[in-house]
């Protein structure tokens, strides 16, 4: 059986959602996922991606996403179709970077964010004084 793999726009998905016609599925890594997430969607890793993880609810569209909307959510659809005898299956367009730039609601875990700035900072800062370091002893 052929799998039709459907692109969704963001504002349908979220509407969906609001309406409880649909749940979102993640499909990225955890550590992805940790730092910014779509409210409410569950956490199924390309990774290790088994279909029989994916929560069903009776009655609706699953929707699977990933960082920029291609192939790990594309795949992702179309494996859980496949192993549910489903014709079509639903990927968000343009992934989570496209949701945000419609404005759409994330929730961001701002310690984690800010320690990847951080340890940014306290690397330039060592390259900095090394730099220093070099150029008075030359």
């Amino acid at each position: 059986m052929e799998i039709k793999v459907t692109e969704v726009e963001a504002a349908v998905v979220k509407q969906w959602v609001e309406e409880g016609k649909a749940i979102v599925v993640d499909v990225r890594e955890v550590k992805e996922h940790r730092k910014e997430r779509i409210e409410d969607a569950y956490l199924v890793p390309s990774s290790t991606f088994d279909p029989e993880n994916v929560p069903e609810q009776e009655g609706k569209i699953v929707v699977f996403h990933c960082y920029s909307g291609g192939g790990r959510s594309n795949r992702a659809a179309a494996k859980w179709a496949r192993s549910k005898n489903k014709a079509e299956a639903f990927h968000l367009k343009g992934g989570i970077k496209e949701w945000k730039l419609e404005g759409l609601p994330t929730i961001r875990n701002e310690s984690l964010l800010m320690s990847g700035l951080k340890n940014a900072v306290v690397i330039a800062v060592i390259l900095l004084a090394a730099y220093l370091l070099w150029s008075m002893l030359t």
